[in-house]
């Protein structure tokens, strides 16, 4: 297949997603965030070492980017890796079938893409036309040259990293595009929903069923015979640090990681972005 074929999602969405993206565009996009600033109104090119040093520290020691590292460290002990891929393969648990799964992968990146554009056209950039479409494209800019970049690294991990797909066809198996694109727009629509000025519950959600759909994603990958788990899951980290890292470091943001609790007591694990 053709780098310019690859690039191409074939698979719409389903029309499900499609209408709750609809609504989340409706719902804080013509307001402030908190602190009365507009999201992507503070995105820069220049943050200083500071920021883009403690951002890359926070986001390489963050469990979005070990969990998955670890993971496909340990999947390389005792053929680990071929084995899972054989028996996702063979009995195809959530799909039904390799063919199936291929769709079904594809379909599943199409709604992180939808919900990433929508998590974004959804962030507060106040009741003003022009200064709304200022600080949007600023915003973009961030995200999806973070985005371009994490695409390109693909590439060139694939060619320099030859890897022959569980079922053939090739030997682009390593990293898996499909899960790192999929990981990289959801957790930048992680980080959009945090700028919501939503409460710790509906943050925290939000985060499970992103996380959930990255995690979708990159199994029916395996399923579909196209990569190894640990493709994947290479994949997973790469796209989510990406992500992180140039959304903390050039969105004007403060990240803090970790539990958070609400005025009634209750914990939430999750993000919390400073703005």
């Amino acid at each position: 297949m053709s780098r310019s074929a690859r690039r191409i999602v074939k698979t719409p969405a389903p029309m499900v997603l499609v209408l709750s993206a609809a609504v989340l565009v409706l719902t804080p996009g013509c307001a402030l965030m908190e602190n009365g600033r507009r999201w992507g109104e503070d995105a820069t090119v220049a943050p200083g070492w500071d920021v883009v040093s403690s951002s890359a520290i926070e986001n390489v020691s963050s469990p979005r980017f070990l969990i998955p590292t670890c993971l496909a460290l340990v999947l390389q002990i005792d053929d680990l890796d071929e084995r899972v891929s054989r028996w996702a393969t063979r009995h195809t648990p959530t799909s039904g079938s390799t063919r199936r799964a291929e769709r079904t992968s594809s379909s599943l990146r199409s709604a992180s893409i939808i919900l990433y554009h929508a998590s974004a056209l959804a962030t507060p950039g106040g009741p003003e036309p022009w200064p709304w479409l200022e600080s949007k494209a600023k915003g973009y800019a961030v995200q999806l040259g973070a985005a371009a970049l994490n695409n390109e690294l693909v590439f060139v991990l694939k060619d320099a990293c030859p890897r022959r797909r569980p079922l053939g066809g090739d030997d682009e198996s390593f990293p898996s595009g499909h899960a790192a694109n999929a990981a990289m727009f959801t957790t930048l629509a992680s980080r959009n929903v945090a700028a919501m000025g939503l409460g710790p519950a509906a943050r925290t959600s939000a985060d499970v069923l992103l996380l959930g759909l990255a995690v979708a994603v990159a199994w029916e990958r395996v399923e579909a015979g196209a990569h190894y788990p640990s493709d994947v899951l290479a994949g997973m980290a790469m796209g989510s640090l990406l992500a992180a890292f140039a959304n903390d470091a050039f969105m004007g943001t403060t990240l803090r990681v970790g539990p958070q609790a609400d005025s009634g007591g209750r914990i939430f694990a999750g993000f919390s972005v400073e703005f």
